[in-house]
């Protein structure tokens, strides 16, 4: 968004831009920190399984007590079907539920580079970090 935007077009974007770059920074600099990851859940479901009111797209805030970008506390989910009942075969849904911008990538990074499909630790972290998904 930065390069969309030339300096001197608006004062607070350029001192945003200066607080996060630094002076005449570029992407290439480490002032711009790194949002979290996301861990996603792609599945197919019966329509009949599935209210008849269900909105396209909800959002779930596990709790208010805690903070919002705590791991597994926001889910967003969405039901793209309803909208456009081409992206599923007939009697079907699709769901796309995800982790708002809130999981950390550190404890994955160790993982790069690897056979995930028979790795037993990532199967069990995934499984792990993909129960807060599940049970909204």
């Amino acid at each position: 968004t930065f390069k969309l935007v030339p300096e001197g077009v608006h004062e607070g974007f350029d001192a945003e831009r200066e607080s996060l770059l630094g002076k005449g920074g570029s992407m290439k600099d480490e002032g711009v920190p790194l949002c979290k990851s996301f861990m996603h859940v792609h599945l197919g479901i019966k329509a009949d399984a599935m209210p008849k009111d269900l909105p396209p797209q909800w959002t779930i805030v596990n709790s208010w007590d805690c903070p919002i970008d705590e791991p597994g506390n926001v889910i967003v989910v969405s039901c793209p079907s309803l909208l456009d009942p081409s992206l599923a075969p007939d009697g079907y849904h699709v769901i796309h539920a995800y982790t708002a911008g809130n999981e950390p990538y550190d404890i994955w990074e160790k993982f790069e580079n690897e056979n995930l499909a028979k790795n037993e630790e990532y199967q069990a972290l995934k499984h792990e970090r993909a129960a807060p998904i599940w049970r909204s």
